[in-house]
């Protein structure tokens, strides 16, 4: 696993020893990252189930200006701060070891972009989406990494959200989610 493109790219990145974790594929990120285009300049993200941080760290070396990266896991957290000082990103960044749902909750930051990569079978999203668009800002884009089954939409009922577009590579969905002004 490594960087595609900017100032850490071709860094290695290594996976936290977690079992069944599933980190997002080089190809899935280049696309996500080719639609956000230069939405990611200067951008303040968040990483939402971070992993390894790798579309956090992504972002980070692109353009953005800061990532806050989430993750329940102390392994996942342990590995984040790792690949953040072997990309020398580590000054532009916080990790924060909680639970998701409970750091957008708590949060009183905005962010331009939010990556969400749970785990696939993972389901209880209906509650951070009614959360999301509290700390986003106006012209705010949220990045969902899903399994090809899910039905975005049921997920996105009662909110303020709506779907953009909608990629598929192989088992992975990439769906781009923003605030609807016209409601």
């Amino acid at each position: 696993m490594r960087i595609s493109s900017g100032s850490a790219k071709n860094k290695k990145l290594i996976a936290p020893k977690i079992p069944g974790i599933r980190i997002s594929q080089e190809i899935v990120r280049q696309a996500a990252f080719s639609i956000v285009g230069s939405k990611i300049k200067d951008a303040i993200c968040l990483d939402l189930y971070a992993g390894s941080g790798s579309i956090g760290i992504e972002a980070l070396s692109r353009g953005a200006e800061w990532c806050d990266f989430v993750d329940i896991n102390p392994e996942a957290s342990k590995t984040i701060n790792e690949n953040l000082k072997h990309t020398d990103l580590f000054l532009k960044s916080q990790v924060f070891t909680q639970d998701s749902l409970k750091y957008v909750l708590n949060c009183h930051k905005k962010y331009d972009l939010i990556f969400l990569d749970p785990y696939y079978d993972q389901i209880a999203h209906k509650h951070i989406f009614k959360s999301l668009p509290e700390i986003m800002n106006k012209e705010g884009l949220i990045v969902f990494l899903h399994g090809k089954e899910l039905k975005i939409d049921k997920y996105l009922e009662d909110t303020v959200l709506k779907l953009g577009e909608e990629r598929r590579y192989g088992a992975t969905n990439v769906s781009f989610i923003s605030v609807d002004t016209s409601r």
